[in-house]
Formats: C-alpha cells, structure tokens, sequence
C-alpha cells in the first residue's frame, strides 16, 4: 500500500499546526484573534479532509487486507482517533477570536495542548502504522 499521499498530508498538517502554535504565542488584537481563527479553520479543513479519506480508504483497506495483528492496530487507531477528533472539535468551536482575547493564556494551553496531541498521532501513524500499511497490496488502497 503506497502512503504517500498521507504522508504529504501529515507534512503540510504539521507546517500549519506549527504556524498556528506560533501564532497563538502572540494573539493580542482583534486582527490578531482573527487571524488565528482563520488558521484554525484552514487547519481543519485540511485535518477533515485528511481524516476522512483515512477512514474511507486506509484503515478499511488495512482492516481487509491485513492479518490479525494489523486489524487489531488499525481497529485501536481508529477507537483512539475518536478522541483526538472531539478534542479538536471542541477546540475549534472554543477558538472563536472573542474568546481567544477573552482569555489568552487559555487559548495557548488548549492550543498547545490539542496540537501536541495531533503531532503525537501523527508521529504514531508515521513511525508505527504507515510502515505496516506499505506491506500490503496497493489495491483499491486509495493513496
């Protein structure tokens, strides 16, 4: 299964996720609070977009394809990115710019927070999961 397209992803994921971390240091103006918003938006469009075509295409192909040991990972990934996916909804909709100047410091902790926990998914896919995927057939895999 070739997981180049996901791992592209993963790239231009993290490049946004590291630009928001940073600007979310400095979010001080209504200007800034909504720029930080639209990075917000724009990283979740790419991060449903992302998750959407794992869960039509990867992880159903690794569940057909793979053997017990990679069913059972995939199904745990899977189970676990639930969470994942309700923090960063929840984050979203908390992050709107009035909040965000209402409560700085907060938006930083929960920033980072979510973030680091997207980054650590994403480490695991990367490192664990992707290299397990690229043993099975490329067939009706959707890379």
């Amino acid at each position: 299964m070739d997981t180049g397209t996901y791992r592209a992803e993963h790239r231009r994921i993290l490049r946004r996720a590291a630009e928001l971390r940073g600007w979310s240091q400095d979010v001080r103006t209504a200007g800034d609070a909504d720029q930080a918003r639209a990075m917000i938006l724009r990283l979740d469009l790419l991060i449903s977009r992302h998750l959407a075509r794992e869960d039509t295409q990867f992880y159903p192909h690794v569940q057909r394809q793979g053997d017990a040991r990679m069913k059972a990972m995939a199904d745990e990934a899977v189970a676990d990115m639930g969470g994942l996916a309700g923090a960063w909804a929840a984050f979203v909709a908390a992050s709107g710019p009035g909040e965000m100047l209402q409560n700085p410091s907060r938006f930083r902790s929960c920033c980072a927070s979510v973030l680091g926990a997207l980054a650590a998914r994403i480490e695991d896919e990367e490192e664990r999961l992707y290299p397990m995927a690229e043993s099975l057939p490329t067939a009706e895999a959707g890379a």
